[in-house]
């Protein structure tokens, strides 16, 4: 069970806020310890959004550790898992584990977890209709261009049976629905929150709420979930490592605070159930 206790945090934009609080960092663990003690940085590879967010809570929960994360964002979680198995990052904490086992099997790398952090259910979300009941032919749904949510987004749709998909494919795009009774118009895009306030998007497919969603959601000003993926055990996010990491004590170190009750609660209150912790607090 969780305690009722609750946090008040401001998230960090500006660039004057984000050296302050590298100097914060800075002074909570001198240089001459780190020197010390031969540590270097932990690089930590993530998808720019709420995986950014989670990684500064971190942040200061592994200075205490005398730990510095070095945050590097990707693109896409393919392109992260790339830079894990080549050793240009030490952790990548923005892939579920289906998307890591796919990863491997298809890349022959040498890649395991270490441990789960939390469920991302996607759902469709629209200021237009309340709905599924109420789509029209023609109508116009937006989901993202990576691979894996493009994936998502996609068996949602054929889920609730608006579509159905080329079950051939491991990497669906649109070009393999083969059945569109609705000929909805799917619009592929690299980011997707630009299309929150064109008139003729119905429905925007997302894997956790936005600021601005969360405010219009709850604000009363009528932006609706339609449907949305079970927050299965399947679809857990998980913390990945080279092989020769299993043992490492930092890399242990870190997925020990993150499974914390410091960041549960941070989760569970920053996304307002839209990303849900799911690892055994100590």
């Amino acid at each position: 069970m969780f305690s009722a206790i609750f946090f008040v945090m401001t998230i960090i934009k500006t660039n004057i806020a984000k050296i302050l609080g590298l100097l914060a960092l800075a002074l909570l663990v001198p240089s001459s310890y780190l020197g010390a003690q031969g540590l270097q940085p932990l690089k930590v590879g993530l998808i720019p959004g709420p995986d950014r967010e989670i990684m500064e809570r971190l942040q200061f929960l592994a200075v205490k550790r005398g730990q510095i994360l070095e945050l590097i964002d990707f693109p896409s979680a393919q392109e992260c898992l790339k830079a894990l198995a080549a050793g240009q990052i030490d952790l990548s904490v923005s892939q579920h584990r289906p998307l890591l086992d796919d990863f491997i099997a298809e890349n022959n790398f040498n890649l395991i977890s270490l441990g789960n952090t939390y469920s991302a259910p996607l759902g469709f979300y629209s200021q237009k209709i309340k709905s599924l009941a109420e789509l029209s032919v023609g109508d116009k749904l937006v989901i993202q261009d990576e691979p894996d949510r493009k994936r998502r987004a996609l068996r949602l749709l054929a889920q609730y049976g608006l579509i159905r998909l080329d079950e051939s494919k491991a990497w669906p795009t649109k070009n393999d629905i083969i059945e569109n009774a609705f000929h909805l118009e799917i619009i592929e895009a690299p980011v997707v929150r630009r299309y929150l306030n064109d008139d003729s998007i119905v429905a925007i497919a997302f894997t956790a709420l936005s600021d601005e969603i969360i405010a219009r959601t709850s604000g009363g000003l009528g932006f609706w979930s339609l449907c949305q993926e079970e927050p299965s055990a399947v679809l857990v996010n998980v913390v990945a490592a080279r092989r020769s990491g299993r043992n490492n004590p930092r890399y242990l170190e870190f997925v020990k605070d993150y499974q914390s009750q410091d960041i549960a609660r941070f989760l569970l209150e920053r996304f307002e159930g839209t990303i849900i912790p799911v690892f055994d607090l100590e």
